[in-house]
């Protein structure tokens, strides 16, 4: 049975995306990028971003499937980092020039303890702005 529509926008896959999420869900692969995978659930129709052979594979909700192309995951990506650290504390970000609230528990924002999720050429400072 689908349950698709109770999952969060992004999740978690497990160990290993294949075993863990495509095949339980019945997921149908449309199109295939060098580290993803576009995919539709048959029974309700919604469309996952799933990350293929990586260590910590993420799925993540997709609204337009037809733009998939050029769809910005680092906006769920640092979501999801921001829940798995219990959300932001009291204590503003110690990078430099930096004013947001850094993660509980470590003395950075989500874009600075995370500046590996930057595109090439974008400044780390400026992720999911």
């Amino acid at each position: 049975m689908c349950n698709c529509h109770q999952l969060e926008d992004i999740v978690n896959c497990g160990d290993n995306e294949e075993d863990e999420f495509i095949q339980p869900k019945g997921l149908r692969l449309l199109r295939r990028k060098r580290d993803a995978g576009l995919f539709v659930c048959p029974e309700c129709g919604t469309y996952w971003q799933v990350d293929l052979a990586q260590r910590g594979p993420q799925a993540i909700k997709v609204r337009e499937p037809l733009a998939w192309e050029h769809f910005d995951d680092v906006p769920f990506r640092l979501q999801f980092l921001e829940r798995f650290h219990g959300g932001v504390g009291q204590q503003q970000c110690l990078f430099r020039g930096c004013q947001e609230f850094a993660l509980k528990g470590i003395v950075f924002c989500v874009r600075h303890a995370y500046p590996s999720l930057g595109e090439p050429g974008r400044d780390p400072g400026s992720l999911g702005k």
